[in-house]
């Protein structure tokens, strides 16, 4: 019988809570390119994004054993993750100036030049989304969760969530016809 990702991992906690503590690495390796795509999501840098996966792992070791079966594991990582996101974020705006990524005196092509602008664009109009809304879109159309999932990551209902959804579309729509 093949076992869910889910109830691969809802195995190894099981593991895990008895004692096991090499069950954790195992748990880690299941979760760990969900968590990095989401913090690169939020990041746009993968340094960074390895970064919040160390920081979630610690807190996912830390708070494992007051994890409640009613939700999903996944749903609760998520939760993690995107908290652990907003937060590295607004650390690093306090601590930080952000650069120009394009060098002016680099020999780039046109259409090079024109794609990198777009999605400097779009990093910039993601990054000066509503919170919610940013996180919303983000777990949406970059990690392709459900409105159902990500109501029950971030709380709230699904219609709040499409709410979000419609709002933060817009925005970038409209930033982007503007350019």
């Amino acid at each position: 019988m093949i076992l869910s990702k889910e109830e691969l991992v809802s195995n190894l906690i099981e593991k895990f809570l008895e004692g096991d503590k090499s069950c954790f690495v195992k748990i880690l390796k299941l979760i760990s390119s969900d968590v990095i795509n989401l913090a690169y999501c939020y990041t746009h840098n993968l340094e960074d994004a390895k970064d919040i996966f160390q920081e979630v792992s610690i807190k996912i070791f830390k708070y494992l054993k007051f994890f409640k079966k009613k939700a999903k594991f996944t749903t609760w990582v998520y939760r993690i993750a995107v908290n652990t996101c907003i937060d590295f974020l607004r650390k690093k705006k306090k601590t930080m100036v952000m650069k120009e990524e394009i060098m002016k005196d680099e020999n780039f092509s046109r259409e090079e030049l024109e794609n990198r602008e777009r999605l400097k664009m779009i990093r910039e109009t993601l990054n000066n989304l509503p919170p919610k809304a940013k996180t919303v879109f983000i777990l949406r159309h970059y990690q392709g969760l459900k409105i159902v999932e990500i109501s029950r990551i971030l709380g709230c209902s699904e219609s709040s969530v499409k709410t979000h959804l419609v709002r933060a579309i817009a925005i970038i729509r409209k930033n982007l016809e503007e350019r």
